[in-house]
Formats: C-alpha cells, structure tokens, sequence
C-alpha cells in the first residue's frame, strides 16, 4: 500500500513538471502544484510521526502488562503464604485450646485432691482426740483386768497402725498435689508461651495482609471475572462427576449383563431307583451327579423341574431305560410339550422282557424363571434307576 502511494506521488509530480510549448492553464484541477506537494508532504510526516508515537505507546503498554503480570504472581504468592500461615495459625489455636481443656482438668482434679486432702487431715484430727480419750481412759481404769488391759492395748495398737496408714496416705497425696501443682504451673507456662506465639502470629499476619491489601492492585471486575470462572470450572466438575457416575452405572450394568452371559449353568442328575409312573407325572431325578450356577437344586431333587435363573439358550438331554410296554416320555417347557421319545413297542412276545433305553436331546431358549421337566408319556410305565438320567446345560 506505502509503495502504491509513492508511485502515485511521483506520477503527479512528473505531470506537474511538464513543459508544455502551449500557455499554461493555471485552472485545471488535475495538476499538482507546489501547495499540494507540501500538503502532502506534511500530512507523511504527520503520519510518520503518529505511527512511531503509536510504536513507543504498544511497547509502554507491553512493559506495563510484563510488570501487571509480575505483580499478580508476586501477590499470588503472597497470597499462598498468606493462606499457609492462617492454617499454622488454626493449628495453634486448636493447640492452645486444647492445652486449656487440660489446665481446666488439671485444676478440677487439683481441688478434689485438696478436698480429699483435708477430709483426711480432718479424720487424722479426730483419730488423734481419740487415742488421746483411749489413753486418758487407760489411765482411769488401771485396774481393769490384765485380759482387758491387754485387749484394750490391741485396740490401742490396731489404731495406732490405722493412724499411721492414714498419715501415710496423707503425705502420699500431699506429695501427688505437690506434683499436681508443679503439673499445673508448667502447663500453665505452657499456656502463656502460646498465647504469646498466637499474639505474635496474628500480628505478623494482620501486618502481612494490611501489606498484601495495600500493594494488591486487582480490580473488583477482574476479581469477579475470576470467581465466575472458579464457579464455572466447579460447575463443569459436578457435571463430570455426574458424567463419571453415569458411566459407571452403565459399566456396572455392562458387566452384570456380561457375567449373566458368560456364566456356567449346568447340572446332571439321575434316577435313584426304579420307580413307576403314571402317565404325564413328572419323572424325578433326584440323584445329582454335578450342579454349577443352579441355586434352586433342592427344589429341582424334589419336584423334578428344573426352573430357569439365567435366560439363554440350554442343551437338554435325557435317556431313560425302561421295560414297560409302550414306554416313552416327554420333554416339557412350562406345561407344553417340546420333544417325545418313543423307545419300546406297545406290544412284544410275553417271554421277551429286555430293558430298553430311548434318548432324547433339544436345544431350547429359556428365560428367566421358564420351567422344565421329563413327564411319563404312557400309563404304568416303570424307570430304571441308575440307568436313567437329565442333563440341562447352558450353551449361551
């Protein structure tokens, strides 16, 4: 743009120093003259000089906002000991009270010492006008027998031995309010030296913030500009946390859903003995060879049903040896039938009586709480125990 300008500068300059033959015409506004080069010239030199003014002001600014930003660390800092030294001062507060929660022990316990102490010197007293009443009776009755003189001076040295354990605690709890009180007055020195670090303190800190106030330059807009991002940024942890929590919920959910899935469900139990059966009476297997993720197993050995906890898909097989003529059975999910084993003839020679053994095996989808059971399929049919057995597996 600057060079744009130059080049047009030097164009009218040139066309303004042509020499024409012809009488020049002083009237046509599109020649430059004399007046209009000057013009020019000085509002350059205006721009020039307003452009380095504009220069030495952007580089004051820039110095100031360097120094504003070493101000702002320097109370920042200042501001983090300030902080500091407030905990120090909590800490020794909750010292201070501390130490005279147990001066005010020290000295309710200092006053029953005393209490106990003059109880005892008031029972010493009056143990003191008793033996000097037994002696002044000795004295009297100095003609009392020598069985009673003897007795009346055991009863005279059974109290002197009281006086003397009793004198002996006194001076021992003499000696432990003697110690109470040395206890006592060091705790309460103790007590001073805090009271006076604490005075100290406050005063260094009351000092460091009437200088920390003084030289802080930080307006109240930009104070406000920072508490809104603090409450911003706070805003935006609950929402994390709330985002946290969610997402662990959903992974809570995930991995229930996941061991539901994965889980090993399976159980083999056989017939204990041989057994009649009706026809559509549910044969039992009562006789469980392995059990894995089934919690209801009792109720599957007593009744014969075998009742879903985990929905997937299930392998179901059972064989059954029977005798009976027309024997056969069928595999039944909740009431209906699924699958029908047929494995002996209506009708055989009398004099055939073989066993026989028919097998039935069929994948079904079962849900939660789905049951599933082997009933009879003929009248008067009889089961073989041990040779007769329900397997149920969860595949998937």
């Amino acid at each position: 743009m600057k060079a744009l300008f130059i080049l047009f500068l030097t164009l009218s300059v040139c066309k303004g120093f042509l020499i024409d033959s012809s009488t020049p015409n002083t009237t046509n506004p599109g020649l430059m003259t004399d007046k209009h080069y000057y013009m020019l010239m000085d509002m350059i030199t205006d721009e020039s000089r307003a452009r380095r003014q504009l220069q030495q002001f952007v580089v004051q600014l820039q110095h100031e906002l360097t120094d504003s930003k070493a101000e702002i660390s320097v109370l920042k800092a200042k501001v983090a000991t300030y902080n500091s030294e407030s905990k120090k001062l909590d800490q020794l507060y909750n010292q201070t009270e501390g130490i005279r929660i147990e001066t005010e022990e020290l000295k309710r316990n200092f006053f029953s010492l005393q209490q106990n102490y003059n109880t005892l010197q008031n029972e010493n007293q009056n143990s003191k006008l008793g033996i000097q009443n037994l002696k002044h009776l000795k004295v009297v009755c100095g003609c009392v027998s020598n069985i009673s003189a003897i007795a009346f001076q055991n009863n005279t040295d059974n109290l002197s031995r009281n006086i003397g354990i009793i004198n002996s605690k006194v001076t021992q709890l003499i000696s432990d309010g003697n110690a109470r009180k040395e206890d006592f007055l060091a705790l309460y020195n103790k007590t001073l030296t805090s009271d006076r670090k604490v005075t100290e303190l406050e005063v260094k800190i009351g000092r460091n913030l009437t200088t920390l106030m003084t030289m802080q330059n930080i307006s109240s807009s930009d104070i406000y500009s920072m508490n809104k991002t603090d409450n911003k940024m706070k805003d935006e942890i609950v929402q994390l946390k709330q985002k946290q929590y969610l997402t662990e919920l959903k992974m809570a959910l995930v991995e229930s859903e996941v061991n539901s899935t994965i889980e090993n469900v399976a159980v083999t139990s056989c017939a204990p003995n041989p057994i009649t059966y009706n026809y559509d009476e549910i044969i039992k297997f009562s006789d469980v060879k392995l059990s894995n993720g089934i919690g209801n197993i009792d109720k599957f050995r007593s009744s014969g049903t075998f009742t879903c906890e985990k929905q997937g898909l299930y392998l179901v097989g059972a064989y059954i040896m029977s005798y009976s003529y027309g024997a056969q059975f069928k595999i039944v999910r909740n009431g209906n039938m699924i699958s029908q084993v047929h494995f002996r003839p209506d009708s055989i020679p009398k004099d055939v009586t073989s066993q026989h053994t028919g097998t039935g095996i069929i994948a079904v989808q079962l849900n939660v709480k789905d049951t599933l059971n082997i009933k009879a399929g003929y009248s008067n049919m009889q089961v073989n125990g041990g040779y007769s057995c329900l397997t149920v597996i969860k595949v998937k």
